[in-house]
């Protein structure tokens, strides 16, 4: 029993030392407005919100800045965007990274705390607007629709010269994606002397936490199986011996993640075996996957 309790111990702190780092090229921009480029550690949104781990062109070690430190970092081709902002969240006025999804006349900007998804949209004469996604709208229908009305209140102030935007906001759900959509549209019809819009939030596939890959996988085993008698049996010398062919084809999928552990996964698998056996000789047990 000891001996498991240390293979395990041991195989627990070999993956903490693995995922201490999911590097990413990209860059910093300093309090003095310089842009410094070198790779940076993507972590979890929340992590990613408190700090940034940034490791220099030419650098061997990385340095960690807070909100206070830097102005903001960005991951390459056009990647995820974070800037120091300060936000309420709770009532109270807090400083982090927040991710900048679109910048215009209207501007939006999204921040994760303790599983709560807050949106903070800047109007024209700079006033903010939240929203809060805290798990409330999966409720039952009715307190879903109270929860929601009161998330949308201040966003509706916001977009308060069209209809139609306000309709989009309490149709659709309290999303990245679609509350960046209905912004972009309102920038675009009534906000075009701000200029051209400049969306920053990329594919969401490639900043999910966790990605899934469907897995198929066929295989065949073949071996013996040895049927003894115990001690009740009448026929004490009538062993069986048997080989077996068992085919076997499976469905499932592959749990990946990259921004916590790019060296291991999960995996789900369904197998549906067929198992077929005739009486045969001893011989050696052969497994092999196709």
């Amino acid at each position: 029993m000891k001996k498991s309790l240390t293979i395990l111990t041991l195989f627990l702190l070999a993956l903490t030392c693995q995922a201490q780092v999911n590097p990413k090229p990209g860059y910093i921009i300093t309090n003095s407005g310089d842009t410094i480029h070198g790779t940076i550690d993507y972590r979890s949104d929340a992590r990613n919100a408190r700090e940034c781990s940034f490791m220099a062109e030419g650098q061997t070690q990385y340095t960690t800045f807070t909100p206070t430190d830097i102005q903001g970092y960005r991951f390459a081709d056009n990647g995820i965007y974070y800037v120091t902002r300060t936000f309420p969240v709770d009532g109270l006025q807090k400083t982090f990274f927040a991710e900048y999804l679109l910048q215009g006349g209207v501007s939006l900007f999204h921040h994760k705390e303790n599983d709560t998804d807050y949106y903070y949209f800047i109007g024209e004469d700079g006033r903010v607007g939240t929203v809060k996604n805290d798990g409330l709208l999966k409720a039952s229908p009715k307190e879903a629709d109270r929860a929601k009305r009161e998330a949308l209140r201040e966003a509706s102030q916001i977009f308060a010269k069209s209809s139609k935007a306000q309709s989009e906001l309490w149709r659709g759900e309290i999303t990245a994606e679609n509350l960046t959509k209905v912004t972009r549209d309102y920038d675009m019809e009534y906000c075009t002397s701000a200029g051209d819009c400049v969306q920053f939030r990329y594919d969401s596939k490639k900043s999910r936490s966790v990605q899934v890959k469907l897995r198929f996988q066929a295989a065949v085993g073949v071996g013996i199986n040895s049927l003894e008698p115990n001690s009740y049996a009448y026929d004490k010398e009538n062993n069986q011996r048997m080989t077996a062919f068992v085919p076997q084809i499976g469905v499932g999928a592959d749990l990946l993640f990259p921004r916590s552990n790019k060296h291991w996964s999960l995996q789900a698998l369904a197998l549906l075996s067929y198992w077929n056996m005739s009486k045969e000789m001893r011989g050696v047990s052969i497994r092999c996957r196709l």
